[in-house]
């Protein structure tokens, strides 16, 4: 979240608590954190104080707003809604049945969060204990995976929505699939059905392939998507050179800042040619 939007729902926020009727006085429920006079200021000046001083930590913050909601004798269920939406960009969320907050799963892309989110759980500073390279390395990686799983995910949209077009909703069996891919989707769906604990991959077969089978269920269907894409070697070099970046970001490797330009640019490459898609009916 940009520091515009952190504060746009501070604020959000702070009007909410300020606007609903009730006699909680921030300064006297938090008197250790205040080094201004705020008396007469009203609650909307002081929730905003806390909540600016503290948004980048985490468990200060969630302690905060927990002992708002607490002790607000006006607050009701019918406000979480509202309430949540105010802090999405502070990564919490008020459980509606127990009105509890809680710190929401942290961005994969935010690596900066990351971090700061394990610190605030484990006592240590990952300097003292990993080369600054590594951890440069690590915010790297956290960007490229994000730009690879939009490109992948991006590409399996493509291919769902023009099939979907062409074949109606039960496509699959009506595009030409090699064998040795609908094998692998099968394989890895009766995986699985064993391991129930996990979450599954998606609805539709295409989230059981990899990102150069996709490239393969394009070229193998071309008379299907060639209207889409200026030629087959377009869009066949780029899932080639992108699967290998892949590989190595999904293998915990390091890739150098060419190669991530490199993906970035084959995105807004592929992004050009296949939007806007068309809208499924």
């Amino acid at each position: 979240m940009s520091l515009d939007e952190t504060n746009r729902d501070i604020n959000k926020f702070a009007n909410i608590f300020g606007e609903i009727s009730g006699n909680v006085t921030i300064g006297k429920l938090f008197p250790s954190y205040f080094q201004a006079d705020f008396s007469g200021s009203g609650k909307r000046k002081e929730i905003t104080y806390l909540l600016n001083k503290y948004k980048d930590n985490p468990k200060e913050l969630l302690y905060i707003v927990q002992e708002i909601i607490t002790n607000h004798n006006s607050f009701t269920a019918k406000n979480i809604t509202t309430i949540n939406e105010s802090l999405i960009s502070l990564n919490l969320k008020v459980d509606p049945e127990t009105n509890k907050v809680e710190i929401i799963k942290i961005p994969i892309h935010d690596a900066e969060m990351v971090l700061k989110n394990i610190a605030t759980e484990i006592p240590i500073r990952f300097e003292d204990i990993l080369p600054s390279a590594i951890i440069q390395n690590a915010k790297t990686m956290a960007q490229a995976y994000m730009i690879i799983y939009c490109l992948e995910n991006t590409l399996r949209l493509f291919i769902d929505n023009i099939s979907i077009e062409k074949f109606g909703s039960n496509y699959w069996n009506s595009l030409n699939i090699p064998k040795e891919l609908k094998d692998k989707v099968e394989s890895r769906k009766k995986q699985e059905q064993k391991n129930l604990f996990h979450s599954l991959r998606g609805e539709k077969e295409l989230f059981y392939l990899d990102m150069d089978d996709l490239g393969r269920v394009i070229e193998q269907n071309w008379e299907v998507f060639k209207k889409y894409l200026p030629n087959l070697p377009f869009i066949r070099q780029r899932i080639i050179e992108i699967t290998i970046t892949r590989n190595f970001v999904a293998h915990n490797g390091t890739i150098s800042e060419e190669d991530y330009n490199r993906i970035l640019l084959y995105y807004k490459d592929i992004l050009k040619q296949t939007g806007p898609l068309p809208t499924k009916s």
